[in-house]
């Protein structure tokens, strides 16, 4: 796809963990709505938020593992979507398939969601319109693999080598 979708607002990248806001939340607005206000945030340079469905998320790493792995792949000029965003759902359900990343990861309910936020100003642009349950920890995750859970480090070093 290889459209850049404005990477200058995303790199160099300098990372902080206290830059991200993670939270597993609900609305009493739909979900049309709700992805509506998602899709006109993400608009602005440098924002990036995205809902996910909280079963295929396995905590915080997780979710910055599959940020940075998207600005990486725009960068690298690999990216297999338009947007930050929805290159980070490709990430966070492991396929390229975009219709499969949104049946597997993406938001089913203005219910039950994860909301993650690259930028705390972008957050406070849709958090009127949340109630928070809890924060999300850093789990263990299974990713098929014969040796074993992941664990949050290795999701950091995946991250991290996707970078190079």
């Amino acid at each position: 796809m290889h459209n850049h979708n404005n990477i200058e607002a995303y790199w160099p990248l300098k990372v902080h963990m206290s830059d991200f806001t993670i939270k597993h939340a609900s609305s009493d607005r739909d979900m049309p709505f709700l992805l509506d206000k998602v899709s006109s945030i993400n608009r602005r340079k440098g924002y990036v938020l995205q809902l996910f469905d909280p079963s295929a998320v396995r905590g915080k790493m997780h979710l910055v593992a599959s940020y940075l792995n998207a600005i990486a792949s725009f960068r690298d000029g690999r990216n297999n979507s338009k947007s930050v965003s929805m290159e980070m759902l490709l990430y966070v359900s492991f396929t390229r398939q975009i219709g499969e990343a949104i049946s597997i990861a993406g938001a089913k309910t203005n219910n039950d969601f994860i909301i993650f936020s690259n930028s705390k100003k972008a957050y406070s642009m849709i958090s009127r319109y949340l109630v928070v349950s809890q924060e999300i920890k850093v789990e263990r995750i299974a990713l098929g693999s014969k040796n074993g859970p992941v664990n949050a480090s290795m999701m950091q070093d995946i991250a991290i080598s996707g970078l190079k």
